[in-house]
């Protein structure tokens, strides 16, 4: 499913970059969402307590307190330096976006809120178009008025905040912003551009986040039971 020439980029190629940059004990936090479900499939972790992730009933606004809390417990056993990687969508990030403040305040290094900004809803929305057909999608985009596109600013929102920001929207601009905002000795918010067009904007769903087709969309039916036929959940 990952397509690295995509502009803007799949989440799929955000993880993989990621993943090259940050050292092996990185703590990576994730809530609920695209970005989630795709960390669980793709992202390798290679020490232990270092993935902190929403479970339960797929809690929203975690990532931001909890990247804070993984970086001052860091801090408490002795290691000031660790990196702290927040992987947010947008509208998960928009829940908590004041708690940035307190890592200002803090004065926390090494923490990273990086936002995957497909404006909108984008996991509700591939469950309804995978379920009902790429046509179907119902109060999942952000838009305005007349339809358009919307979406906050999220790297200026950051500098306003006090952190060092930047957006990037390729898959060759997010190690040099990762690698410039590593010197930046405060917080950084890095907002990056990914795909919201399906079926680019996920991967396969499964486990909990697997919703059958109905029966009556028979064509449709027919290509999930034989896309599960091979499960062993």
């Amino acid at each position: 499913y990952r397509d690295d020439s995509k502009v803007p980029v799949m989440i799929s190629t955000v993880l993989r970059e990621v993943r090259k940059f940050f050292d092996r004990d990185t703590v990576i936090v994730t809530s609920s969402g695209n970005v989630q479900a795709q960390m669980l499939q793709e992202l390798e972790f290679y020490e232990p307590k270092t993935c902190l992730t929403a479970g339960g009933f797929s809690t929203m606004g975690y990532s931001i307190p909890a990247a804070i809390g993984a970086k001052l417990g860091s801090i408490d056993i002795g290691k000031p330096d660790r990196q702290v990687v927040a992987l947010v969508g947008d509208g998960d990030f928009m829940m908590t976006i004041s708690e940035i403040s307190m890592a200002v305040q803090l004065g926390l290094d090494n923490i990273y809120f990086i936002v995957l900004n497909n404006h909108g809803w984008i996991a509700i929305k591939d469950l309804q178009q995978a379920a009902f057909g790429e046509d179907r999608g119902y109060g999942t985009a952000f838009e305005d008025k007349d339809g358009n596109s919307y979406s906050p600013d999220f790297a200026k929102v950051g500098e306003a905040f006090g952190c060092y920001a930047e957006k990037v929207s390729k898959k060759e601009e997010i190690i040099p912003a990762l690698e410039r905002a590593s010197t930046s000795g405060k917080p950084n918010v890095i907002e990056i551009e990914v795909q919201r067009q399906y079926p680019y904007t996920g991967s396969p769903a499964v486990g909990w986040w697997d919703v059958p087709r109905p029966a009556y969309l028979k064509e449709l039916r027919k290509q999930y039971e034989e896309d599960i036929k091979d499960e062993k959940l």
